[in-house]
């Protein structure tokens, strides 16, 4: 019967079953071997019209997150979703940062070996919000410590300003750490962060502008990979035109850029610096304080510590990078407490991890995303200075 109801169907309405099916399972096998979905499950990010991108709460991939969601209704990476009137009893803390704090795997093996991102009892902020309810439940504190883990992977500075602004002052925080570095303080040349930006709505918003035919494209192939894993791919294929369509000629400038001399204060004041101005100013306003940490770093390393894959990371790294780029970055580092120290913000170097374990647990997935081992180690780095602000904080709030 299903042959003779084939048979009947219009010749051409025939033949363009037969080219769709055509297109739909090559799709199918390609978009899975991606480990996509239809829809925007397996989209780690979704766009923002204020932040230029945020972390989609339905994300889940099989191979990356093992089926599981891993950020919460909030929009944080956590398990529980967090109400924005908190107990008495509690401090909160809010730790922003990029994707070394969010705790990204590697997602593309061009020279790194692939990893799965990390799971939210591995990250950074959970290490240290065990670390520190441990301290005060031995001492029979009734005092409990929560850490949001508010990390977007690709974030310059500038974004956390406007997420502070959008959104995370509702969450009454205490205290605001940012663990900070790769994105912001290693630049090549004096720049605009505004203008120097292509991720996100970004690149979309200048294809539009520009009238191109891939935004088109794209925002129709989102529609229909609700649906067809034909139009999944195209969404995929056309949203990866648009991220070069309006980047590319900027990173030819950067890599023409081979670490010029520059007035690195100069850079910084209209940089990253301008931003911490900004944040210490709204936790004036909101109550709260905060804390620049420098976040891990490979090449900060001293190789000799290094565990034996360690040790390979580095290698691979600064064969990418040259010596030039390793040198320029601890110039870099050994400039930023004076820089931090002239904006009365708090700054600690928390940037190497090898000297702690001195060779006995692989630290490092590539050149500044850390194994769980890793974050535990930063978390213990972190947890001394994070302590004396919070308990600082305990003993004003017992006053009032």
């Amino acid at each position: 019967m299903l042959k003779e109801k084939i048979q009947a169907l219009p010749s051409p309405l025939l033949g363009m079953i037969v080219f769709l099916i055509l297109l739909e399972v090559p799709s199918w096998l390609i978009v899975r071997y991606m480990d996509f979905g239809l829809g925007t499950n397996a989209d780690r990010h979704l766009y923002s019209p204020y932040r230029t991108h945020e972390l989609n709460p339905d994300y889940q991939r099989e191979w990356d997150t093992q089926g599981k969601k891993i950020h919460n209704r909030n929009g944080f990476r956590r398990d529980n979703s967090v109400e924005k009137r908190k107990a008495s009893n509690v401090i909160r803390v809010i730790a922003m940062g990029t994707s070394t704090l969010y705790g990204i795997g590697v997602q593309h093996a061009h020279h790194y070996p692939l990893f799965p991102t990390l799971k939210n009892s591995e990250t950074i902020p959970y290490f240290l919000e065990q670390f520190l309810n441990e301290r005060l439940m031995k001492e029979g504190s009734t005092w409990r410590i929560e850490i949001i883990n508010a990390a977007v992977t690709a974030y310059q500075t500038f974004g956390n300003v406007t997420y502070v602004l959008e959104s995370l002052y509702e969450y009454n925080p205490d205290i605001v750490i940012f663990v900070e570095g790769h994105n912001d303080f290693y630049a090549t040349r004096a720049s605009n962060q505004y203008l120097n930006y292509t991720y996100g709505a970004v690149p979309l918003i200048a294809a539009i502008n520009d009238g191109s035919p891939l935004a088109g494209l794209f925002t129709l192939s989102k529609w229909l990979g609700k649906y067809s894993h034909f139009f999944k791919l195209l969404e995929k294929v056309s949203e990866k035109g648009i991220e070069s369509y309006a980047s590319t000629g900027k990173r030819k400038e950067a890599e023409q850029e081979s670490w010029p001399d520059f007035d690195y204060f100069e850079y910084a004041k209209d940089a990253f610096m301008r931003s911490y101005f900004l944040l210490k100013q709204l936790g004036k306003l909101y109550d709260f304080q905060i804390s620049v940490f420098l976040q891990p770093e490979v090449l900060l390393e001293d190789a000799a510590l290094l565990s034996p894959h360690d040790r390979s990371i580095f290698d691979t790294t600064l064969k990418l990078s040259e010596e030039k780029r390793r040198l320029k970055m601890k110039d870099r580092v050994a400039q930023l407490p004076k820089l931090f120290s002239q904006y009365e913000v708090p700054f600690f170097n928390t940037s190497q991890l090898a000297g702690e374990v001195n060779g006995k647990k692989d630290l490092y997935i590539d050149y500044c995303h850390l194994t769980p081992a890793g974050s535990q180690q930063a978390a213990k780095n972190i947890f001394p200075y994070l302590e004396k602000m919070i308990r600082a904080r305990i003993r004003r709030q017992s006053r009032q």
